[in-house]
């Protein structure tokens, strides 16, 4: 189950950040390196007890985007 929590989300990310290369052209780095932590993080997920599995992903998931925030923010002004 780890291994589909995580794996399911390093996709999700990385689909995203390819979609905005196919619809804008530019590479979501935000969303390409939170895929990266989540894949690197998969090996030890299963060795991990659940709660603190989870909220590692959730760390990291609202980390990508409180950094996409900043950027579309600090570009904006």
């Amino acid at each position: 189950t780890a291994a589909l929590l995580f794996g399911g989300c390093g996709l999700y990310l990385a689909t995203f950040g390819y979609t905005r290369w196919g619809m804008f052209g530019t590479v979501s780095t935000t969303r390409l390196g939170g895929a990266a932590v989540v894949l690197v993080l998969l090996p030890l997920a299963p060795h991990l007890p659940a709660l603190i599995a989870l909220g590692a992903l959730a760390v990291t998931v609202v980390l990508v985007n409180v950094v996409e925030y900043l950027r579309v923010r600090n570009q904006a002004t």
